[in-house]
C-alpha cells in the first residue's frame, strides 16, 4: 500500500498530523454507522434508501478529505 494519505507528508507540524488521524478516526466511525444502516435486511429491499446512503457516505468521504487537506494547509511548516 501505498502512503499517499495526506497526513504522512513531512513538511507538517506534528500536532496537525495526529489532529488529521483524530480526524480520520471520527469520520470512520460515521461511516461504520452507515453501514450498519446499509446491513438491515430491510433497507436492502429499498433501492431509494441505498441511494441515499452512498450519497450520505460519499458526501462524508469529501468532507473528511476537505477537513484533512484544511488540516494539512494550516499546519504546513514554512520554510
Amino acid at each position: 500500500m501505498q502512503r499517499i494519505r495526506l497526513d504522512y507528508i513531512q513538511n507538517i507540524e506534528p500536532e496537525y498530523t495526529e489532529r488529521m488521524r483524530e480526524l480520520r478516526m471520527m469520520f470512520i466511525e460515521i461511516d461504520m454507522a452507515l453501514q450498519e444502516i446499509e446491513d438491515d435486511t430491510q433497507f436492502n429491499s429499498e433501492s431509494g434508501a441505498r441511494r441515499t446512503l452512498s450519497l450520505a457516505r460519499t458526501h462524508l468521504e469529501t468532507s473528511c478529505m476537505y477537513g484533512i487537506k484544511s488540516l494539512c494547509l494550516v499546519g504546513e511548516k514554512l520554510l
